[in-house]
């Protein structure tokens, strides 16, 4: 199984697991790699680092839900 491969698999886990926190073993195990070497290759190929791709869809989830709701904060 190729990087790419591998790294859909880890965004697939990380979308159904967006509102908790990373289970880096799990991220491990999907990847066949240890964390660290993981974290590499997704930096190389996305070309922004995992936290902050975890940070920008969290945060347009939470749009999303704001505007769907257009309750005050």
């Amino acid at each position: 199984m190729d990087n790419t491969k591998r790294v859909n698999m880890v965004l697939d886990y990380i979308e159904q697991q967006l509102c908790h926190e990373l289970d880096e073993e799990a991220v491990s195990r999907i990847a066949c790699c240890s964390f660290q070497q993981f974290l590499r290759v997704f930096s190389y190929i996305a070309g922004i680092s995992l936290q902050e791709y975890i940070r920008r869809r969290r945060l347009t989830v939470a749009a999303m839900e704001l505007r769907q709701n257009r309750e005050n904060i």
